[in-house]
């Protein structure tokens, strides 16, 4: 009946039937357990590619203003992740040690914000600085400024990414979830974060 954790139990010593019964559960099992291993690879696997491919097309969209295009973007990366929030942040316009929230994702909605980040103070300019992803399960009081207003629980995990094109830095990806981002949504974060630098850096 497909219970592979059935107990089954010898009648004595010299049950050989018994026996060999326990061997076939334990080689069912193990076997089970690579087919479910597998299919896990399998599927974060899928994720990635189909993620990939489908930013990919957005990237490659026709957009007359860059902030249509990071619009666009964190729109479609907070919902692939099944995050609530997302933040955009670029270099400024005339001051290189600071990034600007250029696009801000949240609670279904567009979100029109402004703040600037100084390189190197808070997570964000961290995250700059460092070049290197920053991933919270322990936000600080008050990180989050942004809320539903139906009174839903405020995010717990929070994903920052640099977007690098080789290593030059061209901004910062924010994500906030109330799920903590799994090992394969982080990879394909990374790899998007990177391929819509690139992208802005031709399309500037």
């Amino acid at each position: 009946q497909g219970d592979l954790q059935a107990e089954l139990k010898l009648s004595d010593e010299e049950d050989l039937l018994g026996k060999e019964l326990l061997d076939i559960q334990i080689n069912t099992q193990n076997a089970a357990a690579e087919r479910q291993k597998h299919d896990e690879e399998t599927t974060k696997r899928r994720y990635i590619n189909e993620g990939l491919a489908r930013f990919s097309e957005l990237t490659h969209a026709r957009y007359d203003q860059i902030s249509k295009l990071t619009d666009a973007f964190i729109k479609e990366l907070v919902k692939y992740l099944d995050a609530i929030q997302g933040g955009i942040f670029l270099y400024s316009n005339t001051d290189k040690e600071e990034l600007d929230l250029t696009s801000s994702f949240a609670y279904d909605r567009k979100k029109y914000l402004s703040k600037k980040v100084v390189i190197g103070e808070g997570l964000v300019g961290t995250c700059a600085l460092e070049k290197k992803p920053v991933f919270l399960t322990e936000i600080p009081p008050d990180y989050i400024s942004i809320t539903s207003g139906l009174g839903d629980a405020p995010p717990n995990n929070i994903l920052l990414l640099p977007m690098l094109q080789e290593d030059n830095l061209t901004g910062v990806i924010e994500l906030a979830s109330l799920n903590a981002f799994q090992e394969h949504q982080v990879e394909f974060a990374k790899q998007v974060a990177n391929n819509l630098a690139n992208t802005l850096s031709s399309t500037k």
